[in-house]
Parts: structure tokens; sequence; C-alpha cells
């Protein structure tokens, strides 16, 4: 049975949100959920296209197409995406407020959000580049071959002919 385009899309914006944790009975100041399907497909097309980009370039992936090895990096990208355009909020929304002896700050959680950000870039690693390389490899004439194959199997048979004189 193929899945279209949209039944994708709502799949993963439903993976993205159990990741994120991001429900409505969850986020008691937001009083919903703090990234819409719209941000959500922005960060998709964002994660997609990192992912596409990272060298070797093997082949062009889609959501239809997108090897379940990747799903994880996939959706680890995609929530720094989102977390990227919530920080960029937050600084610009950062104020203080002073009256007398007491301070009143909001936003500026800036340093959190980067620490996140680095975290799940440091989970992704090298896995979108080790699987590309994979892929490009098995995709060659027959596969990837070396001397030493041939150099293996004729000391084998050597050393069974040894061992009958």
């Amino acid at each position: 049975m193929s899945r279209t385009e949209a039944d994708l899309r709502r799949a993963i914006y439903a993976d993205v949100q159990r990741f994120l944790r991001d429900y409505p009975q969850l986020n008691r100041l937001t009083a919903g959920r703090e990234s819409s399907e719209t941000d959500v497909r922005l960060a998709v097309d964002l994660a997609l296209g990192e992912i596409n980009a990272t060298a070797p370039r093997v082949e062009r992936f889609t959501l239809s197409m997108l090897p379940i090895e990747l799903k994880t990096s996939f959706i680890y990208l995609t929530v720094k995406h989102l977390l990227a355009s919530v920080m960029l909020l937050d600084d610009r929304n950062a104020l203080t407020y002073q009256d007398g002896s007491g301070t009143v700050a909001s936003g500026g959680q800036g340093r959190r959000f980067e620490k996140a950000i680095q975290l799940l870039q440091n989970l992704v690693g090298t896995t979108i580049t080790d699987f590309k390389i994979r892929a490009n490899l098995d995709s060659g004439f027959g596969g990837v071959t070396s001397e030493y194959t041939f150099l293996d199997s004729w000391l084998d048979s050597w050393v069974a002919d040894a061992r009958i004189s």
C-alpha cells in the first residue's frame, strides 16, 4: 500500500510532536502546541534539504523514498531546525524589566537552545555521510572488489594443497 505525500507529512508531524512532547496538555504556558503544522512542514523541508546537500550526492531523497536508516537522523534534523526557529524568536523577544528592587526577565534562553541544537547535530554526526558513502559503494559495478580477495582464495587453495602433500 502506497502512502501519499500528505499521509507521510502527517506521520512525520506526529513523530516530531511525539519526540518534542509537544502536546497541549503539557504546554501550560503556551495554551496549545508550540510548533504549528506549517512550522514543522518548513523544518521537514529544511532537514530533507540538509540530507540531500550532504556529500556524497548519491541520489536526491524525497519523503517517500527516505531510507529507514536515516529516519532517526531526519527527525533530529527536523527538530534542530524547529529549535533554531524558536531560538531566534526567543532572542528577538528577550526583555528584562526592572522596577525598584525587582527584576523580571522574559526570553533570553538562547544558550539552552544552542546546546540542544548542538546535541542534535552531534547525534546525527556522520550518520548521513556514512550511509551515503555505503550506498555509493553498493551501487558500484558489482560492488567493491580488491585484488586481496583473489590472493586470499589463492592462499587458501595453496594451504590446502600443502596439507595434502
